[in-house]
């Protein structure tokens, strides 16, 4: 339904401008040759409408900016949470790698262990072979 039919509850007249001027009076309009003129229930509805609109708009550039301003802390949150991950695993990361050295450094000692333990042995068997000579 256009803003005429909302107005007066009918379509405007297909036809002669005279037809047009007779139902523009009717709702309450007036055409002059540089101005539009407006009684005032009509001008009422017409501020009415307007106003709808400019709500309408005014609702979807604050939903616009609340919807920027999330997407903001969203990026912000996000970036937060990478940075603090990437912390953790690189403490992780030092963590391991000093496990694997002392590890490393445990294996040694036992080899180191398993020879000399070795060596002595070997140095007993051949002293009793001298002794048995």
């Amino acid at each position: 339904a256009g803003a005429s039919e909302w107005l007066v509850g009918e379509a405007a007249p297909q036809g002669t401008g005279r037809d047009l001027k007779e139902w523009l009076a009717g709702v309450g309009l007036q055409c002059g040759k540089t101005k539009f003129f407006m009684r005032m229930p009509t001008f009422t509805a017409v501020e009415f409408m307007l106003g709808k609109v400019l709500k309408r708009a005014a609702v979807k550039i604050q939903a616009a900016r609340r919807r920027a301003h999330a997407r903001a802390q969203f990026a912000a949150a996000v970036q937060a949470y990478r940075l603090l991950q990437r912390a953790v695993r690189c403490r992780q990361a030092r963590n391991e790698a000093m496990r694997r050295r002392r590890l490393r450094a445990a294996t040694r000692l036992q080899a180191h262990a398993r020879r000399r333990g070795a060596e002595k042995a070997r140095l007993a068997s051949l002293a009793a072979a001298r002794c048995f000579q």
